[in-house]
């Protein structure tokens, strides 16, 4: 699963990286998009049987400094 993080502010986005880490993505990159705008891009590897996608959304949403979160993708690992 590949989610788009943008903070709310995005010169704390080194800040908001570290709270996600946190949560034990499988990785936390930030993205500089153009005219100062960072998004964070990170992938959670979960097991479809036992993991739910919204509940890591909701996670992600609890943080503060967080603004807007995108699914950009979910694939299944075979």
């Amino acid at each position: 699963m590949v989610l788009r993080v943008t903070p709310e502010d995005p010169s704390r986005a080194d800040e908001l990286a570290e709270r996600i880490r946190q949560l034990n993505p499988n990785s936390v990159d930030i993205e500089d998009i153009g005219f100062g705008i960072k998004v964070l891009k990170v992938s959670f590897i979960i097991d479809d049987r036992e993991g739910d996608p919204s509940s890591i959304e909701e996670k992600l949403r609890n943080l503060d400094g967080v603004s807007e979160i995108d699914t950009l993708s979910v694939d299944l690992i075979s």
